[in-house]
């Protein structure tokens, strides 16, 4: 799998962003629970692990081992850095999944907002990053020879 990269360069924040989500799990949704005018084809839905990466290269703050918790994230006063963002590298990822048929998932992932959390650092002394990500996926019966990459 490949990471999507971005690169920060923002007076509170520097470096390089890496965003990925892993599919977790893959289902046809019951054609019961789709509307009426639903396509008449299996419908896919995928669940995802989003997972972040920041290699500092701006400023350390002073060292805090304590873990930052879901609270004092969501509490805590941020920066926008989004528009400091710069994407290097969205890219596909694909997946074959056993079966009968196999299938064909494909995904990417895109960074939609990054925050850095004010005055609060990790045990490296790195900024805390947050961020919002998107991940598009396609769902198909694979066939031999359909994969974008080697």
């Amino acid at each position: 799998m490949a990471w999507s990269v971005y690169e920060v360069d923002h007076p509170n924040l520097k470096g390089t962003l890496r965003v990925l989500a892993i599919p977790s799990n893959i289902f046809e949704v019951p054609a019961n629970l789709l509307p009426p005018d639903a396509p008449k084809q299996p419908v896919y839905a995928l669940v995802t692990q989003g997972v972040i990466g920041f290699n500092n290269a701006g400023k350390k703050g002073p060292s805090n081992p304590v873990a930052l918790t879901p609270n004092e994230y969501i509490s805590s006063p941020k920066t926008d850095v989004t528009s400091s963002t710069t994407p290097r590298d969205e890219p596909l990822n694909e997946f074959v999944v056993a079966g009968n048929p196999p299938w064909l998932v494909r995904t990417k992932t895109v960074l939609l907002k990054a925050e850095v959390i004010t005055d609060r650092y990790n045990a490296y002394g790195d900024p805390h990053v947050g961020i919002t990500h998107n991940t598009s996926h396609s769902i198909a019966e694979y066939k031999k020879g359909e994969l974008f990459s080697p």
